[in-house]
């Protein structure tokens, strides 16, 4: 199964959290926030090993890789 987030996940809510104390973000901080808040909201986003978002088709081909390599599934 891939790696999903829904509405930002954690990353966000803790984001949001330190915005709210008065944490003053570093630009690479913001950036992160900026782009997890506009994701879209209420649906799982699949995410790949660095935190952006991709598609299902793509998740679904990782997927498959990473099984291929255990030898569970063959390739097509």
């Amino acid at each position: 199964m891939s790696t999903q987030i829904f509405n930002g996940g954690i990353r966000l809510g803790i984001l949001k959290a330190a915005k709210q104390h008065g944490h003053v973000f570093t630009p690479e901080q913001q950036s992160e926030f900026d782009y997890l808040d506009a994701l879209p909201k209420n649906k799982w986003i699949d995410i790949d090993k660095n935190g952006k978002a991709i598609t299902r088709d793509q998740a679904i081909q990782h997927e498959v890789e990473l099984l291929q390599n255990f030898k569970v599934i063959e390739a097509k």
